[in-house]
């Protein structure tokens, strides 16, 4: 049985998340729907173009899930709109951002961490990130699932060792989005590099 709740913004639903997910998330679940028969796709947009997309997944009693072009069909919601409320509520959602060292350095990285979706503020909206570390620019990776890493550039031997811990975080954890960090300023998002794993 389906159940859903509209906001007070027409076709958006109660418990309505933002997931970050790897490039290829839409043909993963394409395969699967074909597999189980289905007729169906996952509503995303990309956010770091060629590395990761932004879809949606909601909360419905204890499961959470995907949403799909049928639950659009069913709400008579436009993408659109639900993608311009997760950016709204991204502005004030509350952040808990923690500081942490990098070992054997004097320096940290900002890490902000959220099994709700909500990690996704990293990239809905980067400047509450830069911000909290100084203001822009800054350098952020969205490694997995629920953590976004964010620096602030220019010491050329910190922005290599976060590149591994990207890269290290990405292949060690589940929910791989992507190893790639991006700088993110004022014009927007720039691929920044990656670590390549040793062969």
């Amino acid at each position: 049985m389906w159940w859903f709740v509209l906001t007070a913004g027409a076709g958006v639903p109660a418990g309505l998340l933002p997931a970050l997910a790897p490039w290829d998330a839409p043909e993963q679940y394409a395969a699967h729907a074909e597999a189980s028969g289905l007729d169906d796709a996952l509503v995303c947009e990309p956010v770091l173009p060629g590395e990761a997309r932004l879809c949606l997944k909601v909360q419905e009693e204890k499961r959470r899930r995907w949403v799909t072009t049928a639950d659009l069909d069913r709400w008579g919601a436009a993408p659109r709109a639900l993608f311009d409320h997760l950016r709204a509520e991204a502005r004030k959602h509350p952040l808990e951002i923690e500081r942490v060292g990098i070992e054997d350095m004097d320096s940290h990285y900002a890490r902000l961490r959220d099994g709700d979706g909500w990690a996704a503020v990293a990239v809905l909206a980067p400047e509450r990130l830069a911000e909290a570390l100084g203001g822009a620019p800054i350098l952020l990776g969205v490694p997995v699932d629920g953590v976004a890493m964010a620096w602030k550039p220019g010491a050329e031997e910190v922005d290599r060792v976060m590149l591994i811990g990207v890269r290290e975080v990405y292949a060690g954890m589940p929910g791989g989005i992507t190893p790639a960090v991006y700088a993110w300023s004022d014009r927007g998002f720039t691929l920044f590099g990656r670590a390549e794993p040793k062969p």
